[in-house]
């Protein structure tokens, strides 16, 4: 039970900014956790949603994130992470950065070997997101001309993010 505690706390590490495993209620008999007042790891997020350059999240906070982990069978299980409200601000950069490769060594992070198709692999193959309401502000630079720099903000609701394969079925 303490090495699916440690798998999960290493998963969220890697997404939560200034993750403290304290802050993160788990219940490993019934593979269910939760947090209030979540701060995502903007540059993770960059990295997984493959933005362009010209595009950098700036923030992404949930008030409460739950998650569902098949601790006893975790790669064949999906992994469910509920999000009630997720709040995500963009900005158009004054310079292009290149990104870190955080998602290059997931492998290494777990203990896996990055050519082979480990448990690592198994444990992200089916995860599903699901998010009650996403705002998305996104701000762009001002001109010279403008002294309040032009912005969208889009709003959706009951989203559902998972994983397919090829042929857009769940894996």
């Amino acid at each position: 039970q303490l090495i699916q505690k440690n798998f999960v706390d290493k998963y969220l590490e890697l997404f939560i900014e200034d993750y403290n495993p304290s802050r993160f209620e788990l219940s490993i008999l019934k593979g269910e956790g939760s947090m209030r007042n979540v701060q995502f790891n903007v540059e993770t997020i960059q990295e997984l949603l493959n933005l362009p350059p010209s595009l950098e999240i700036k923030k992404a906070l949930c008030s409460s994130m739950k998650v569902k982990v098949a601790l006893a069978d975790m790669g064949s299980e999906a992994t469910v992470f509920m999000v009630d409200h997720l709040d995500v601000v963009v900005v158009e950069p004054a310079e292009l950065k290149v990104h870190s490769g955080i998602m290059n060594n997931l492998e290494q992070r777990f203990g896996g070997k990055s050519s082979a198709y480990g448990f690592w692999g198994r444990a992200v193959d089916g995860v599903c997101i699901q998010v009650e309401k996403v705002s998305i502000m996104v701000q762009f630079q001002a001109s010279e001309r403008i002294s309040t720099p032009p912005w969208i903000q889009i709003h959706l609701t009951d989203m559902l993010v998972r994983q397919t394969n090829h042929k857009w079925q769940d894996t």
